[in-house]
């Protein structure tokens, strides 16, 4: 029998036969691969990475337009130019999205200019001069644009804030966290006083934030023309202060300061018992304005974290703080990126999950006082907060009845399409080299843009608008994806030119990017289906990273900080889409096989379900009555199925917690769970038998020759398929032969093909009968 015979027969589900309790001896204890998304170094490996072609400085102009922007050093005219809205089209897509939870698009911020300044009329603007008891929620997914939008709020309306007195302070999460870090012992067991602590410590970070951003208000204005070093720049500083009755420069001010204080503390012999030194308010307030009046705005970064880390200097800010708040100027608090969230954060207790805690129990139980220790005073700032929607379960699930007492209007950001911020934010050239000749024209990228674009959703069977989600709305997801694909194509395009030693110039270039991108999608498409799943590296790594030998359950049990040290985020080695299979649940005995579909069966079942959300006791009844065991990591299987964006959770009203598939869970249930080369990737991140892992191929994509790569993915599948087979045996089939058919066809298309090469039949049948010959079958 020919070898493409032998493989067209094997993979009928007739020799697809599950695997027994003896085929592999007592070898069913769980392995996996290394979880590594590149090889390590061979011989040669390093003289040939040495010898690639530099392309830093062909994509420096690409990371310059699609660069995050930075608050204070964007010049005014780039928020005009490169700020990009949704189209309504968008929108309308996204309100029907089932985690979207049915919410207005009166509730979407950013449709359009005129909704933002309609939105910070009457939801900022006017509650915050009320003083309204509430705290403003704003939600967006990963990647959606909601610190881009917060950082607009305090660069195009810094004139109206300033006008309707108001102060808007932003707090990042990430330096609160360092803040905190260096000076609290995180821990699971901490006492009231250790919390108390940890409480004073975010409080200091929130009141140096706000006195940073009361100076740089009363003394800055945005800036035209750019800075006086040439560097764009959103703001220039002024000597003359916006609300000349709070510059204590001035004696008059200085006088009505010391009113206020006697009113406030009482006369001179009884201030200092209240931490007041007036003349010591008076010499900081003054060093501050020196500062924030530089022309150097680092200045002001340098005096923020000189008070931060210096409480002596913060007591004699509080009376002036006080002053300010006395003359009706109103203080604004964002807190940002507390979407900064582990997949521990959802099981058990981190260092993240207590900050979080002290965060919302500050907000929510101690009313938004911020403490003044040394005055025994408080200030009462309005507080928005800014998070992924998986961030804001944790907040419902810990404090849901405090949330519902609480006015909390919640807002939400959705993502412009990738093509309009392309379009605006790419300029000409992209491609800049040290010769002016070897560049790209603009048009050219973006045409090669949309042939990607198109040609990725025709190998996935998804239609143009379905693109966004299947990278979860996450327009930084699909601008690094088009980073890896240009990377992808320029590489062996500077690399022929070189060997065939023609010049570097514009048209050879051009010439040699449109041969690869023919190449790539008409003969490789595969490879953006892999580049999907583990973007620039060599082959796919999960989302989630286990260290050692999996999660021992006694010690997560015994110890509670013990997830941080075993289950961390994948964040750096791993693609654009994560495993629907099992890499977190131990096989302790054959049996444990049937756990490797406990993730993809919750999936199923909320798909199943539809806009419906299921609360956790209902989907382990379906688990019951269709004969499926549930393992002892049930809630490991909820948690890694939200950190990878395939369910949601949802809130009820009545207090109670369930389940939905996302917009992407869907659409990788219907579109890659039956697709070949999302099961020939993900079969190195999926926890195997002992005995099967002893007998994978550890293959790496660019570091193998593509029939070896080839013929043991089509190997691994035949694997995969006999697991899969093997744990649904003891109840009613429901996923092996709708994967079966999808790889049998495309194992057919491989080895049929007019330019197929013999070899990947050949080797892909060798490593089969190898694989029975020594399992004994």
């Amino acid at each position: 029998m020919e070898a493409e015979d032998f493989l067209r027969d094997i993979f009928d589900a007739r020799n697809l036969a599950p695997f027994t309790q003896d085929d592999l001896y007592d070898e069913w204890s769980h392995a996996s691969f290394v979880n590594k998304a590149i090889p390590p170094p061979a011989n040669g490996d390093l003289q040939r990475i040495a010898a690639q072609p530099d392309l830093k400085p062909h994509i420096r102009t690409l990371d310059a337009d699609f660069r995050k922007f930075k608050f204070g050093e964007v010049a005014i005219a780039d928020w005009d130019h490169r700020y990009q809205f949704p189209r309504q089209r968008t929108i309308r897509s996204f309100m029907r999205r089932a985690e979207a939870g049915g919410f207005s698009e009166g509730s979407i911020v950013n449709r359009s200019s005129e909704a933002i300044d309609s939105w910070v009329e009457r939801d900022l603007i006017l509650p915050v001069k009320n003083t309204a008891d509430q705290i403003t929620v704003l939600i967006g997914a990963v990647g959606s644009g909601k610190t881009t939008f917060n950082k607009l709020l305090k660069t195009r309306y810094h004139p109206l804030m300033r006008q309707e007195r108001i102060v808007i302070s932003r707090i990042e999460y990430r330096k609160l966290d360092d803040h905190i870090s260096k000076q609290y012992e995180h821990g699971p067991d901490a006492s009231q006083e250790q919390r108390a602590k940890l409480r004073a410590l975010i409080q200091q970070v929130v009141f140096s934030s706000v006195m940073r951003d009361i100076f740089h208000a009363a003394w800055s204005e945005i800036c035209s023309a750019g800075s006086t070093s040439g560097e764009p720049s959103t703001f220039a500083a002024i000597e003359q202060c916006v609300w000349p009755e709070i510059d204590l420069r001035d004696n008059g001010v200085q006088k009505d300061f010391v009113r206020f204080i006697e009113r406030r503390f009482g006369p001179a012999a009884e201030q200092a018992s209240k931490g007041v030194d007036i003349a010591g308010t008076i010499q900081e307030v003054r060093l501050a304005i020196t500062d924030f009046t530089a022309s150097n705005l680092r200045e002001r970064r340098r005096w923020y974290y000189e008070v931060l880390s210096d409480p002596r200097r913060q007591a004699a800010l509080e009376p002036y703080s006080q002053f300010v708040v006395e003359k009706k100027i109103n203080l604004y608090v964002i807190f940002d990126g507390l979407d900064y969230v582990q997949i521990s954060d959802f099981i058990g207790y981190t260092n993240h999950r207590e900050n979080l805690d002290a965060i919302a129990q500050w907000l929510i139980e101690e009313n938004r006082r911020l403490h003044l220790p040394k005055t025994r005073s408080y200030l009462y700032p309005s507080f928005q907060v800014t998070m992924r929607p998986n961030t804001h379960e944790l907040f419902w699930r810990n404090y849901s009845q405090a949330l519902t007492d609480l006015n909390t209007p919640t807002f939400y950001v959705v993502p412009a399409e990738f093509r309009d911020i392309v379009d605006k934010a790419t300029r000409a050239p992209l491609f800049a080299g040290d010769d002016p000749a070897t560049t790209v024209p603009r048009e050219e990228i973006l045409e090669f843009f949309s042939k990607v674009q198109a040609q990725l959703g025709r190998v996935l069977s998804l239609r143009p608008r379905q693109l966004d989600n299947l990278f979860m709305q996450n327009v930084r997801y699909r601008i690094h994806f088009a980073r890896n694909v240009l990377e992808e194509l320029f590489q062996p395009a500077l690399e022929s030119i070189e060997k065939a030693g023609d010049e570097r110039s514009r048209a050879n270039l051009v010439a040699r990017l449109r041969s690869e991108t023919k190449e790539l999608l008409e003969r490789k498409d595969y490879r953006l289906v892999d580049m999907l799943l583990h973007a620039k590296n060599e082959r796919f790594a999960n989302f989630v990273r286990i260290e050692g030998n999996g999660i021992d359950l006694q010690r997560h049990r015994a110890e509670p900080s013990y997830l941080q040290r075993v289950l961390r985020d994948n964040n750096l080695k791993s693609g654009y889409v994560g495993n629907v299979f099992n890499y977190h649940i131990p096989y302790e005995k054959f049996e444990d096989i049937e756990y490797l579909l406990e993730k993809l069966r919750i999936l199923d079942l909320l798909v199943e379900s539809g806009p419906e959300p299921l609360r956790l006791e209902e989907i382990e009844r379906k688990f019951a009555k269709r004969g499926w065991r549930i393992s002892p990591f049930f809630d490991f299987s909820i948690a890694i199925l939200i950190r990878e964006n395939m369910i949601a959770g949802h809130n009820f009203e009545a207090g109670a917690y369930g389940y939905e598939a996302t917009t992407f869970g869907h659409m990788l249930r219907a579109n890659l769970v039956p697709n070949m080369i999302y099961l020939e990737n993900v079969f190195f991140g999926t926890f195997l038998p002992r005995g099967i892992k002893r007998f994978g191929k550890d293959v790496y994509r660019r570091s193998s020759q593509r029939h070896e790569w080839v013929a043991a993915s089509i190997y691994h599948c035949w694997l995969f398929l006999r697991l899969i087979r093997t744990a649904e045996a003891n109840s009613p089939p429901k996923f092996f032969e709708e994967i079966r058919a999808a790889v049998a066809a495309t194992v057919d298309r491989i080895v049929t093909s007019k330019n197929a090469d013999p070899r990947i039949a050949r080797f892909a049948r060798r490593y089969i009968e190898d694989f029975t010959a020594r399992v004994g079958q």
